[in-house]
């Protein structure tokens, strides 16, 4: 396999919002088109299914070229989120820690 596109429809939210929940392609295989090829597909099933609007979420600082995918595809940000992280050790007690 070169290459998946897996989607959904926005449940809860909305049935007419499609979401591409995830969209990968093997890095022996990137640069050929076949990621746009994926999404395109899976924008036209989308649309077929009656979706006026599809959304994905995407890792801004991604290193694989896939915010220059999603633009060419004609998808535009719309909104950004933070994402806050902490790593935890094992066997360090931080309950009590301020």
């Amino acid at each position: 396999m070169a290459g998946f596109a897996l989607g959904r429809s926005h449940l809860p939210l909305a049935l007419s919002r499609g979401v591409v929940a995830s969209l990968a392609v093997r890095p022996a295989w990137r640069c050929r088109g076949l990621g746009l090829a994926l999404l395109w597909n899976a924008l036209g099933e989308f649309h077929r299914r009656g979706c006026g609007s599809v959304e994905l979420l995407v890792d801004s600082d991604s290193l694989t070229g896939a915010l220059r995918l999603y633009e060419r595809a004609g998808m535009r940000a719309f909104r950004t989120q933070l994402i806050y992280e902490k790593g935890l050790c094992a066997g360090v007690d931080i309950t009590t820690r301020a």
